[in-house]
């Protein structure tokens, strides 16, 4: 009897325990975010967020500026804590979560930023994250602010776009305007570019100002030394504005790109990726194909003719001609690449080797193009 009474004690006390886990299967879950919290619980267990703050105002900051502020979260729990991004209330606001796991005492930060609207006066957005936290799901973090209209520009930076190499300087120019001072100041210019950047200050054109909805302003053109290498580059302008009753710093972003002097764009028929490689993809022997390529000359004499042509395998064929009679405007070429009817079955890609094209031109100052070709060959 004793035993039967010790055999019952056990089988009530394991009644009363907690359930058997069962296996968390997503496809049985139409959120997401339901799923991947059961499913971290399981795994972790239940742990503990305290958020250091909620809410932060960044009070005034110019039109045409993004901010960003960082969010600490600490887990106060004894197991690791999980975030996932969650809600937020507007899309040009962005959740960046910076520790997606925080160990037991430790601190993980949340990032959100937002670009400030030209004619908007406050803003006031909000974004959220999902936690493992049983007692706290969901943690929301608040930005808010004002747009001041003491101080606009337009554009809102300074882009060079196509630079043709060996170019001596180029130029722009930026609208600074203010929507409530009468007469402001720009009292200092720095930029990241040293003595390759130069700036001038001219008053602003009754048309500008009326456009703009602007009591006073400034044209400031910007003259920079290019690099001498192909490619993009980027710096700051920095401007001290002063209103009178307000002073600060405001950064302008300066970017451009030195062109080749001779580049190649693919067609819609293929792609050309960014270190040179043409996806021309599979060809039938009994069919062959031709691709096309569009060849730009950057440089005042578009004249070009090939002097010499390597390609690999010998079989590719290629014709290059002038796209219309402006050339000598535009400086672009057709070149017509063909892998011809009748060539054996073979695999030019990455497991292998690559098909190849070298050609040298007769012209002073454009150099040789190389770039290779991602093709295979079948019956």
């Amino acid at each position: 009897m004793k035993y039967l009474n010790l055999s019952f004690a056990l089988l009530l006390f394991a009644g009363c325990g907690p359930a058997k886990t069962e296996k968390i299967v997503k496809s049985d879950y139409t959120s997401y975010r339901d799923y991947w919290y059961d499913k971290t619980l399981q795994d972790v267990g239940a742990t503990v967020a305290k958020p250091i703050e909620s809410v932060f105002d960044f009070n005034v900051l110019p039109p045409n500026v993004e901010q960003s502020h960082k969010f600490k979260i600490r887990n106060i729990g004894d197991k690791p804590l999980h975030l996932l991004v969650g809600p937020k209330t507007c899309k040009c606001t962005a959740i960046k979560i910076l520790d997606r796991i925080i160990k037991p005492n430790a601190t993980g930060e949340v990032q959100l930023s937002w670009t400030t609207v030209e004619f908007a006066k406050e803003f006031s957005h909000s974004g959220s994250v999902y936690t493992n936290d049983p007692n706290q799901p969901k943690i929301k973090f608040h930005i808010k602010g004002k747009v001041a209209r003491e101080f606009g520009l337009s554009p809102n930076k300074i882009d060079f776009q196509r630079i043709i190499p060996d170019s001596d300087m180029v130029e722009d120019e930026i609208f600074l305007f203010s929507g409530e001072w009468s007469n402001f100041k720009i009292t200092n210019i720095a930029s990241t570019f040293g003595e390759n950047l130069s700036t001038e200050l001219t008053a602003a054109r009754p048309a500008q100002l009326k456009a703009n909805n602007a009591t006073s302003g400034y044209n400031l053109r910007v003259k920079l030394k290019p690099p001498t290498q192909p490619g993009w580059f980027n710096g700051k302008l920095t401007l001290t504005v002063d209103g009178g009753d307000s002073r600060f710093d405001h950064t302008i972003d300066v970017c451009g790109k030195v062109v080749r002097r001779i580049s190649l764009t693919a067609t819609n028929e293929i792609s050309l990726t960014e270190d040179g490689i043409a996806r021309i993809g599979r060809v039938e022997s009994q069919v062959g194909k031709t691709v096309d390529f569009l060849l730009t000359v950057n440089d005042p004499h578009k004249q070009i003719v090939i002097r010499k042509a390597t390609m690999e395998p010998s079989f590719i064929q290629y014709k290059l001609a002038p796209l219309n009679k402006n050339v000598d405007k535009h400086g672009v070429y057709k070149l017509q690449i063909k892998i011809p009817v009748g060539a054996a079955p073979a695999l030019f890609d990455r497991t292998g080797s690559f098909g190849s094209v070298h050609l040298e031109f007769d012209h002073p100052r454009v150099h040789p193009l190389d770039f290779d070709l991602d093709f295979f060959i079948i019956d």
